[in-house]
């Protein structure tokens, strides 16, 4: 059971998206989403709200079922004001961070990949990047133990070609 077959996540489901004789004659016709309402434009009647599951508050790139750390990553970069033009750049040396994790995180004494936002503002501020994130994590002890081990795996990439 992968939860979605849930009575309480049916109900809710139906609750958000009741289905309609309508919605079902209108699938083989021309439909159009106009601010988050399905219609059928040749009647103007409304059919529904449109819920998308897949869509995240950041848009294309956070649907609720994936966990993908560079989409994640990507969807901080607005927010934080790096330049269109150096995107690709952090981006590339994001992952190869990530992948440099996955080779060495047996080294650490952390389960997890480091917090993204403390990767992106040192990834930045290491490349000459403008970023306009603040200080990533407020607790002190827990920033220090991710830098040592941010700086550690910086020491591996910069000695390997990016």
């Amino acid at each position: 059971m992968t939860g979605w077959d849930s009575d309480v996540v049916q109900s809710l489901l139906r609750l958000a998206r009741p289905p309609s004789k309508e919605v079902v004659e209108a699938r083989t016709s021309d439909v159009v989403c106009v601010e988050g309402v399905l219609l059928n434009p040749q009647t103007g009647v409304v059919l529904r709200c449109d819920l998308s599951l897949d869509a995240g508050p950041y848009g294309y790139c956070a649907p609720i079922y994936t966990y993908d750390r560079t989409n994640r990553f990507s969807c901080l970069l607005t927010p934080a004001g790096v330049p269109v033009s150096s995107r690709h750049l952090v981006i590339r040396v994001f992952e190869q961070l990530e992948k440099l994790w996955e080779d060495t995180k047996t080294e650490y004494d952390r389960k997890y990949f480091l917090s993204q936002k403390l990767v992106l503002r040192e990834v930045c501020r290491r490349l000459g990047v403008a970023c306009n994130l603040p200080v990533a994590i407020r607790d002190s002890k827990r920033r220090r133990n991710q830098m040592r081990i941010f700086e550690s795996m910086w020491r591996i990439l910069l000695s390997s070609k990016l």
